[in-house]
């Protein structure tokens, strides 16, 4: 191709340049790059409008998969828990996340108290954050009356269930997958007014009628 295929201008090598676009997105393990499709200033508003919803939506899957990327560091996913543990029954205010090793780390430090051991075990997102709670009042008045203190990074052994959604149906998903198959066509030689329809304002069509028939 000679034009973006988004805004239509000529590759001009100054004001419209090409630009190296993944055509499944790296995020989600996509190794093919289209070098001839796609403009620098329309690949940042696509990344932006279409590329990351869409791969937010199928973190769960990226997780699942252990999918690897070229760029960026590892995946995770928020994640619903299920635990009998006590200190786990009331966390509505804490977000959890699973990582593609499936650790599974809380959005704040968690305190977990085994009566019956005589310790506390501190879970963060990170061992920094666990060791600066360990260091809290809390953990201080527990530890003055003979429980060890442990800290740790991966709340996996204290629960049974960890859920992950996918919204296979979101309007997310759907353009994303329109831009994958946008793009694999004109990468193998379809021509930009055969896919006109399904390109609109600057951006991909959001018609949702449109998208679920495509």
């Amino acid at each position: 191709m000679q034009h973006c295929y988004l805004c239509n201008k000529p590759f001009d090598g100054d004001a419209v340049q090409k630009h190296d676009e993944h055509i499944i997105q790296n995020a989600l393990g996509g190794k093919l790059i289209g070098a001839e499709i796609l403009c620098e200033a329309c690949g940042n508003i696509l990344n932006a409008a279409v590329d990351v919803p869409f791969i937010r939506e199928l973190e769960p899957v990226s997780v699942l998969l252990r999918l690897a990327r070229d760029r960026g560091g590892a995946c995770a996913a928020n994640a619903g828990i299920s635990s009998s543990h006590g200190d786990l029954r009331n966390v509505s205010n804490i977000q959890f996340w699973m990582n593609n090793d499936f650790a599974v780390a809380p959005s704040k430090p968690i305190l977990l108290q085994d009566q019956a051991c005589r310790k506390v075990t501190v879970i963060a997102a990170t061992n920094a954050l666990a060791l600066a709670f360990a260091q809290s009042k809390a953990v201080a008045t527990l530890a003055s009356k003979g429980y060890g203190v442990e800290v740790g990074t991966n709340l996996a052994a204290y629960i049974e269930k960890a859920i992950l959604q996918v919204r296979s149906g979101a309007i997310e998903v759907q353009r994303g997958v329109l831009k994958i198959a946008i793009e694999f066509a004109l990468q193998t030689g379809v021509a930009r007014h055969e896919i006109a329809h399904l390109l609109g304002n600057g951006n991909l069509t959001t018609d949702a009628h449109l998208l679920r028939g495509c």
